[in-house]
């Protein structure tokens, strides 16, 4: 039976259903994805936080790259950083020792905006200030 909103394709029939497969293998858009750009910040790398690579943090439930980012620059501070889903660290510069990990490392969604990611088991989604 063809559909009835477009003769093109076929739409089943009396207890029938015509089964279609796709193979394509694109990412769901509903993956979490890293914010490359937040206010006056831009995103730098997953990094390492082993030492610890910022000294001030906050933590929430409802964490957000954009909510760490707010924290950033009511403190003035020159880089941040989300970490395991919930906590954000600032800072004006990364401790000695700090180093970059694999972008994959990077991959805990949000706790209060599961579309972004942020960060992983001390791994920072690390974000610096661009300068003006």
């Amino acid at each position: 039976m063809l559909c009835p909103g477009d003769k093109t394709f076929y739409c089943g029939a009396g207890n029938r259903l015509n089964m279609y497969y796709s193979n394509n293998s694109t990412k769901s858009s509903t993956d979490p994805m890293n914010v490359n750009v937040t206010g006056s910040y831009s995103f730098y790398f997953c990094y390492k936080d082993s030492p610890r690579a910022l000294s001030v943090s906050a933590s929430s439930d409802s964490m957000s790259v954009d909510a760490c980012q707010k924290l950033a620059t009511a403190g003035g501070y020159t880089w941040f950083g989300t970490e395991y889903g919930r906590e954000c660290w600032m800072g004006n510069s990364l401790a000695a020792g700090t180093a970059n990990a694999t972008a994959s490392d990077c991959n805990m969604a949000c706790s209060g905006m599961p579309g972004q990611l942020c960060g992983g088991p001390s791994r920072l989604s690390l974000y610096r200030k661009i300068a003006t």
